[in-house]
């Protein structure tokens, strides 16, 4: 009984001593976790606190170290399944049901992330962290004045609090209260001087407001306080680059890829440093080194497109890799039955490689299976004449253009594809790109919404550039004679991208109409780009012109692709007598310089037959007066506003500046 007693109390003293050894072996490994996750080095974090996990599975601190690592490598949902474990060791815990709550704004349920708040306050209602999540809340839904007053309120619990100060400085930044923001950055910088990320918000904050100098000190002083942070590495490759000092940035971001291969923004910074070196190929090579490792960083693949569609001939493989890319996103988005994305996912395929087979004929059956017959045939005659040979597009051209016999185009005689359409004349100009992710992508952004505009084929673009002032953008409006001209911004984050467009008369200047596009999530640029585009087309008036008349009935250069139907009517106008209204998205002219009206009766893909109605005693309607639409009640695109339009909830989630103070730490 004796040894009997002795071996259990030696077990027993085992069992405490692996017990206090794992403990121990699980603090040290949740220590390091911390000590990573404070240096932004997220990776290694999930790598100790699941190391620590595996020595105590209960064990709170590495429970939680893990939901906020993925909290910032964005992983929602992973970051959502420790949140739930640490809730259940610990349910009523503040610190983990605050941080519940920043991963429910990133996942998007925004009523949830206000309960976890709410219940915070509940249990401390003077607690800071929760007064400032309300804030993230209201950034998320647009509401900039009520994020103020949360976080002034919780510098009222704790003057010095850092994530309050610099919130408010990037808040008051975008309400464009300047001296407010530089008093708050001041007080940040005197308060925590000692923390690398207030001198990296505060370059940050210089280089938007176009201070070189003191972004390159802050940015220096910030890498200074910590060698190895990141974020002051990133910071001093941006400032160089702005500086022109592309070397520099080249080398920079270099150092950032041997510390970690996945950082895409500086294979991107890298590409661009070359390619202003004039390494075309380097430059290339970094940034499909890029889309390698993160293939759905849109900007990157926009930045890419634009250097292969600029500076590559219409063969190169680089261009073809690219245009593939897209072309396999439009044939999922084609099984999917999303056949209008799906197409201008092709078109942008095409514009990368406009000679290879294989898209284009994917494109064209996409046609067939819409409905556009005559786009169908016409794209497989394109092929023909590339010298694509296939007996059985030859037949399918045949039989096609045999049931075609009858259509708008053939019994009146017009090549619908090859005629000279009347197409509203406007400008595209580019105000301004605002990311901190992706500098000296303007002219890359310029260029894709261009395309996307053009492969609508509804407006004519006369005029794109990278114009910054209003004053350059409505003088050069007027010199290209154009109708409108649009000036436009772009926000970019890691997690949304914004469009915001303001669309001018070019004879007066007047501001006639805003558009305004929000997405997230996969292909945001894309999705954003076609629905500024779209919004676009239908905001300025359907134009066309009378191609033939016989008797009562004519043709004009309007079709199903433009939107039309049959049904839809349109006045008849002298050319000459029509001009731009001088404050808003319409043409103005006289009633008297209406010769009659045009109904339509059948479309084809690209014209559309109809039915003359004669205004007055006698016919003035003659070939080559103008269409265009009547007038509906409703306007296509939002009246102008004044100020800042902050104070209401944004009908998308996550505008640009929720993505800037949700980074902060």
């Amino acid at each position: 009984m004796r040894r009997i007693r002795h071996s259990l109390c030696v077990l027993l003293f085992l069992a405490v001593t692996i017990g206090v050894g794992a403990q121990s072996a699980a603090s040290e490994l949740a220590r390091r976790g911390m000590d990573a996750l404070a240096r932004e080095r997220y990776y290694e974090a999930v790598e100790s606190f699941q190391r620590a996990l595996e020595e105590n599975p209960n064990f709170l601190e590495a429970t939680l170290g893990l939901a906020e690592s993925y909290f910032w490598l964005e992983e929602h949902d992973r970051a959502q399944h420790f949140v739930d474990r640490a809730a259940r060791l610990a349910r009523n815990d503040p610190h983990v049901l605050n941080l519940a709550g920043r991963v429910a704004i990133g996942r998007g349920d925004l009523a949830a992330a206000e309960a976890y708040f709410r219940r915070v306050q509940e249990l401390e209602p003077y607690n800071v962290e929760a007064v400032i999540g309300r804030a993230e809340l209201a950034l998320a839904r647009g509401q900039s004045v009520e994020a103020v007053a949360s976080l002034e309120r919780a510098l009222q619990l704790n003057p010095g609090q850092r994530r309050a100060l610099l919130s408010l400085v990037l808040v008051y930044e975008h309400l464009g209260q300047d001296e407010v923001a530089r008093r708050y950055l001041d007080l940040a910088l005197s308060v925590h001087r000692d923390r690398p990320e207030v001198h990296v918000l505060a370059a940050q904050y210089y280089l938007r407001s176009g201070d070189l100098e003191q972004a390159s000190r802050a940015a220096r002083t910030a890498q200074a306080i910590d060698p190895l942070n990141r974020a002051a590495m990133t910071m001093r490759a941006h400032v160089a680059l702005a500086e022109r000092s592309y070397l520099e940035t080249a080398t920079i971001a270099e150092e950032l890829i041997a510390g970690d291969r996945n950082d895409v923004n500086a294979w991107y910074m890298r590409a661009v440093a070359l390619l202003r070196l004039g390494e075309l190929t380097e430059a290339l090579s970094s940034a499909r080194t890029g889309l390698r490792i993160f293939p759905e960083d849109e900007t990157l693949r926009i930045w890419t497109e634009w250097v292969a569609v600029e500076r590559l001939d219409l063969d190169h493989p680089v261009r073809s890799e690219l245009a593939h890319f897209r072309a396999a996103n439009a044939a999922e988005l084609e099984r999917a039955f999303r056949y209008e994305r799906a197409q201008k996912a092709y078109r942008r395929a095409l514009q990368l490689a406009p000679l290879d087979v294989e898209i284009r004929r994917a494109y064209a059956e996409l046609f067939r299976k819409i409905g556009a017959r005559a786009t169908y045939v016409q794209e497989l005659v394109l092929l023909l004449d590339e010298g694509y040979d296939d007996r059985r597009v030859e037949q399918t051209v045949e039989v096609f253009a045999s049931a075609l016999a009858r259509s708008v185009s053939s019994r009146w005689g017009v090549d619908q594809f090859t005629l000279t359409r009347t197409k509203p004349p406007v400008a595209l100009y580019l105000r301004a790109v605002d990311s901190d992710r992706y500098p000296e992508s303007e002219e890359a952004l310029l260029s894709f919404l261009r395309r996307t505009i053009a492969g609508l084929d509804r407006l004519s673009l006369a005029d794109v550039a990278v114009l910054p002032a209003y004053a350059d953008a409505f003088s050069r409006a007027r010199s290209h004679d154009v109708d409108f001209f649009i000036h436009f911004d772009v926000s970019v984050s890691a997690i949304g991208l914004e469009w915001r467009a303001g669309v001018y008369v070019a004879r007066t200047g007047a501001l006639a109409g805003e558009l305004m596009t929000i997405r997230t999530g996969p292909d945001r640029a894309a999705a954003g780009a076609d629905a500024l585009a779209e919004a676009l087309v239908r905001a300025v008036p359907e134009r066309g012109v009378i191609l033939r008349r016989d008797g009562r009935r004519a043709v004009v250069d309007l079709g199903s692709r433009d939107g039309v139907s049959p049904g839809a009517r349109f006045n008849i106008i002298r050319p000459e007598a029509l001009r731009p209204a001088s404050d808003a998205l319409a043409y103005a002219y006289r009633p008297e310089d209406v010769a009659g009206t045009f109904v339509i009766t059948t479309v084809d893909d690209l014209v559309s037959e109809g039915s003359l109605e004669v205004s007055g005693f006698v016919d003035m309607i003659r070939v080559g007066h103008a269409v265009l639409a009547v007038p509906e009640d409703e306007p296509a695109v939002s009246p102008p506003t004044s100020g800042v339009r902050s104070g209401s909830p944004s009908p998308d989630l996550f505008p640009v500046l929720y993505e800037r103070v949700r980074r902060l730490r």
